[in-house]
């Protein structure tokens, strides 16, 4: 029971977290750190971009513990970035050693599913910006092509008893987390820039639309 409550609170952890308890995490931060939350809140960010980027880290399942780092980094970046979107991918790549721990198998490897880069760079193409960051402006017929290619690789990994995790650029990396995640809620989108130098990966395949359209005309 107590191993499935933590399951929930991890998978809406982001649900959870309300403005309040930013601001109490805040207030403990200022105990030991009280130079970069004056810097940050509210001169460059306010409690509630602070929020969203705690919100966007806990919905993917990145640990939000090192509030100190997280918080000197967005006062590092956050005066000249001002989308949700784009700061959280600059706390990610502070919080890579985390991330790569967070991922490593028993030999200390992260497995990973690579992305072609024809695909990639379509994505790349279709990134349109918005008030928040940017999104994939794709039809629906390219959206169901890229889940259908996911797919193939996620039962791959899982049929290899892995995590489920997708390596690509850092351009694209959340757009494509949230292309996907209602598809495959238990898939990891990770960036090259999330991975420490020294730390091995090892792919299991790779996503590409190539095999997809290949597979439909058999």
């Amino acid at each position: 029971l107590a191993t499935h409550i933590t399951e929930i609170i991890k998978e809406h952890g982001h649900q959870l977290l309300t403005r309040q308890d930013v601001q109490n995490l805040i207030d403990t931060v200022k105990e030991t750190n009280a130079a970069v939350v004056t810097e940050l809140v509210p001169t460059i960010m306010s409690v509630g971009d602070v929020h969203k980027v705690l919100q966007n880290l806990l919905r993917e399942r990145v640990p939000v513990r090192d509030l100190s780092l997280i918080l000197e980094t967005l006062a590092d970046v956050g005066a000249k970035n001002k989308a949700s979107d784009i700061l959280t991918e600059y706390v990610r790549n502070a919080l890579a050693p985390q991330i790569c721990e967070q991922y490593k198998d028993a030999s200390g490897i992260i497995p990973v599913i690579t992305m072609d880069p024809n695909l990639e760079a379509k994505l790349e193409g279709c990134l349109q910006e918005t008030e928040t960051g940017f999104r994939l402006a794709l039809s629906p017929a390219d959206v169901g092509r890229i889940i259908e290619a996911t797919g193939m690789m996620v039962d791959t990994s899982k049929a290899r008893n892995e995590i489920p995790i997708v390596i690509c650029s850092p351009t694209i990396r959340g757009q494509f987390r949230r292309l996907v995640e209602s598809n495959f809620k238990d898939i990891v989108v990770l960036s090259y820039n999330e991975i420490l130098p020294g730390v091995e990966i090892r792919s299991s395949g790779m996503i590409t639309l190539d095999r997809a359209a290949g597979d439909e005309g058999r």
